[in-house]
């Protein structure tokens, strides 16, 4: 019950939670905006993350899916830079619904 009451209160007007496709997160979209689609998922697949890479960037992060994608294949700190405050949010939101703060860090 308190898992729900956490997801409800980080939801806003026209937004849902959906399970990242066969992955263990979730992810907060909007069914008016952007939503991630495969090509998501296939960019954080093709990247190579050698025992070296400690820093990832994702410029045009969006909602914060390739972040979330990758925290799962990387222990590396991810940044996330989105020039729109509303997917910014989204993305800073679907972080902390996921309780992904230490790994990944997005900029507006």
């Amino acid at each position: 019950m308190e898992e729900v009451n956490f997801e409800k209160n980080l939801l806003h007007e026209n937004e849902v939670i959906n399970n990242l496709l066969h992955k263990n997160l979730k992810i907060i979209q909007r069914n008016d905006y952007f939503n991630f689609s495969l090509d998501s998922l296939l960019i954080s697949n093709f990247i190579s993350l050698g025992k070296g890479v400690n820093k990832v960037v994702d410029l045009g992060t969006g909602n914060g899916a390739i972040p979330l994608f990758l925290s799962e294949r990387t222990k590396a700190k991810i940044t996330g830079i989105e020039i729109q405050k509303v997917s910014a949010d989204l993305a800073k939101r679907n972080i902390q619904l996921n309780n992904l703060s230490d790994q990944i860090e997005i900029i507006n």
